[in-house]
């Protein structure tokens, strides 16, 4: 039997005994400290973590340090005054055109989101002619 906490995995004899446990990031550290001894360190502190290892931990993350705003934005963003944008970040040379609508995504440099545009739970990213929309898993 086979089972995971997030950040290892488990794996147990038929009587349930715990007989190896494999890091989720492939033994990278196993292996440095293994091969280099103090070159992994650890640091002990009271402080807050935010994981931001994958896109909807990112949205999520950012989503609290926004404090309360419902956009957080990167420079020269252009929002049509009709558009709605909610829970989302948009990052540097954003267009968000009329009429559109965008809740918890992500939109990358250089994007232009079209006029008209419903967009939800999506990463959309620049492409050479238009954005290529990723969903969010979240």
């Amino acid at each position: 039997m086979t089972t995971a906490d997030g950040t290892n995995t488990y794996a147990y004899d038929t009587r349930g005994r715990m007989v190896q446990a494999v890091s989720s990031i492939g033994g990278v550290y196993d292996e440095l400290i293994r091969t280099r001894p103090g070159s992994v360190r650890g640091f002990v502190s009271g402080a807050a973590f935010w994981d931001v290892g994958t896109p909807a931990d990112y949205l999520k993350t950012s989503a609290v340090f926004a404090a309360g705003a419902h956009v957080d934005r990167g420079r020269r963003v252009q929002i049509d005054p009709s558009a709605v944008v909610r829970d989302s970040i948009l990052w540097d040379d954003v267009v968000v055109g009329a009429g559109c609508r965008l809740e918890r995504c992500i939109v990358t440099d250089r994007v232009t989101v079209k006029a008209g545009a419903r967009w939800t739970n999506t990463i959309l990213i620049a492409g050479n002619d238009d954005a290529t929309a990723v969903s969010l898993s979240t």
